[in-house]
């Protein structure tokens, strides 16, 4: 897991491949929840794509730039660009197959 520090080095961490980027909270009841399916995801596809969480109690400028106004947020990222948000309490089942579809 590799939480940003600063959105500079966010935006070089994604510019070049595809990124799966949670953005969470550790206060957040939803994301405390989906913790545990998502960990289980990564580890799954561990290798085929970069995965990046981002805590926004530690990192807050970065849930407002990429205007995140739901938690757990997941946005999949392409060269830099956004291809995908997945917002809110979702599946195990419907995150991975999304994740799939992108790599």
């Amino acid at each position: 897991m590799t939480d940003v520090v600063q959105q500079k080095n966010f935006e070089e961490m994604i510019a070049q491949g595809k990124h799966v980027v949670r953005f969470h909270s550790q206060w957040n009841n939803e994301c405390r929840y989906a913790d545990k399916p998502y960990k289980e995801i990564k580890a799954e596809l561990s290798g085929k794509v970069n995965f990046i969480d981002v805590d926004i109690n530690t990192n807050p400028k970065m849930a407002s730039v990429h205007r995140v106004f739901s938690l757990p947020s997941i946005i999949l990222f392409n060269n830099g660009v956004e291809v995908k948000r997945l917002a809110g309490l979702m599946t195990k089942r419907y995150i991975k197959q999304e994740i799939e579809r992108f790599i």
